[in-house]
């Protein structure tokens, strides 16, 4: 292949390669590198360090709502009961600090995610107990709101030392 005459780096092409001696500047400051040292130059680069693992950790895993059984149904039904004889009011429920923790089913809420509409996940609220409202059929513990239909568990030492 014949060089083009206008070619701006016409007389560096024809020099070729540089030749070194060892030991002289360029090599002194350019030393040889082996190939296997080599390879990292040319290794892929992630950016963000972690980042990928980060998104794995905060994607949520749906699952569909489990149908409780008669026993479980009767179960949860004898414990909402003891915290309604236990508490008559918000202020009383304030007052007497009962802890208990709440197994519930909150429905998915992304409107990108397949999930949507059809399953959600299961949340553990532990935490004193603020209302029961046999009316609306919920009760609040610390500040959020659980209807007697989503919840899956009850747990607390009000029920005799824990779950029966």
């Amino acid at each position: 292949m014949q060089i083009p005459q206008g070619f701006m780096y016409r007389d560096a092409l024809k020099k070729g390669r540089p030749k070194h001696i060892k030991f002289d500047d360029f090599y002194i400051r350019h030393p040889f590198m082996e190939n296997s040292k080599r390879a990292k130059i040319f290794a892929p680069f992630d950016a963000l360090t972690g980042f990928s693992e980060l998104l794995m950790s905060k994607e949520v895993h749906y699952v569909e709502k489990a149908e409780l059984d008669e026993r479980r149904e009767k179960e949860l039904g004898m414990k909402t009961d003891i915290l309604c004889n236990a508490v008559k009011n918000s202020r009383d429920a304030r007052e007497k600090g009962i802890m208990i923790s709440v197994t519930y089913y909150v429905p998915c809420t992304d409107i990108m995610n397949e999930a949507y509409g059809t399953k959600g996940q299961y949340v553990t609220e532990t935490g004193s107990l603020r209302k029961v409202d046999t009316v609306f059929r919920l009760l609040q513990v610390n500040n959020v709101t659980i209807y007697f239909d989503d919840i899956f568990s009850i747990e607390g030492e009000i029920f005799s030392g824990g779950d029966r």
